[in-house]
């Protein structure tokens, strides 16, 4: 379905003299990661606005985003497990936030930061069949991933200890930072993918 729509924007696209046809492969498979990222982010903020978690599933979505970037992760066979697991997992996470007693938060908060430093330090960047590393790239990226999670753990601690409101945001922020680095352990899935392409 998503690759039916790339090639059909890409036709129109040719037809129009947008593009030439010599690097179609190219661009279709650059118009299907745009479709893919704008369904996956719409359908998670009309579920977010259904439930009444926009903020949220922001403030998670931001953490697993930025740190996924640098650091990568397992990645699903289609896009609608993807779709359907990530809705999952966001919500989820959600939820078992806010079911936390509050006077824990902070220290739940470090914990999972500490854990997701961790995990970083010991597994990123994942190089999978969709993104091969070079040893310089993982040089790179290995310490684009620990930035990201140091400066993350840092703005969510001091906005924590400044503004008691965001304790809350704090929480689900570590969440996503902790999600994120679970993706980084080599699971069967990751396995699995790197023993096929090899």
């Amino acid at each position: 379905m998503i690759n039916q729509m790339a090639c059909y924007i890409f036709k129109k696209m040719k037809d129009n003299n947008a593009i030439d046809e010599e690097n179609m492969d190219m661009y279709v498979f650059g118009i299907e990661i745009l479709l893919i990222t704008i369904i996956k982010y719409l359908g998670l903020f009309i579920i977010s606005l259904l439930l009444g978690v926009v903020k949220e599933a922001i403030a998670f979505t931001l953490a697993f985003s930025m740190l996924r970037i640098q650091a990568g992760g397992v990645h699903l066979e289609s896009f609608w497990q993807c779709f359907v697991i990530t809705n999952i997992i966001t919500f989820s996470f959600i939820f078992l936030s806010k079911a936390l007693p509050i006077s824990h938060t902070p220290l739940y908060s470090v914990i999972m930061l500490i854990i997701s430093a961790i995990l970083v330090l010991a597994f990123a960047p994942v190089d999978t069949e969709n993104k091969r590393l070079n040893e310089l790239e993982k040089k790179l990226y290995k310490k684009r991933s620990i930035y990201v999670i140091i400066i993350g753990s840092l703005i969510t601690i001091s906005l924590g200890l400044i503004y008691k409101s965001f304790i809350t945001y704090g929480n689900i922020v570590s969440l996503g930072f902790l999600c994120e680095g679970i993706t980084l352990t080599p699971l069967i899935a990751r396995k699995k993918s790197y023993e096929e392409v090899n």
